[in-house]
């Protein structure tokens, strides 16, 4: 009768202690950071490398290797761009991650275009710091 109760304790142990959350989620080590940009033409004047306003948020979709699709409630996390565009979300497991970008590109004269756009990205090491720019278009 003992000898169930150490097998019974042992598997216990092992299914409990076994068991792996979901790795393509948040609370691992590694990071993916980077800014939003605007390249392309607005009204005939070609735009480059232009950073985009604060409302801007970033998007990202768990265990993705595709675009998920514009529909925003699609993604498991979200974050705004700082005052110049950064993102950052840390604490990434290893894996396959979508960032997707939307938001507005403000020009010299006030006027405000929306734009959007996305990039695919894998995590291949557990302390990985990725950078990946997101290049957005009207």
């Amino acid at each position: 009768m003992v000898k169930y109760k150490i097998y019974f304790v042992f598997l216990l142990c092992f299914v409990l202690f076994g068991c792996r959350k979901n790795e393509s989620a948040s609370g691992g080590k590694a990071s993916i950071s980077g800014f939003v940009e605007f390249t392309g033409i607005i009204n005939g004047i070609y735009v480059s490398n232009a950073h985009i306003s604060r409302n801007t948020v970033v998007y990202i979709k768990y265990d993705a290797t595709t675009f998920p699709g514009t529909d925003v409630s699609q993604y498991d996390s979200q974050q705004n761009v700082d005052s110049k565009g950064n993102f950052n979300f840390g604490l990434m497991f290893e894996g396959n991650y979508y960032l997707y970008a939307t938001g507005d590109y403000i020009d010299g004269y006030g006027y405000s275009y929306a734009v959007s756009g996305g990039t695919q990205v894998n995590i291949t090491s557990r302390k990985a710091n990725l950078n990946y720019d997101i290049a957005v278009k009207p």
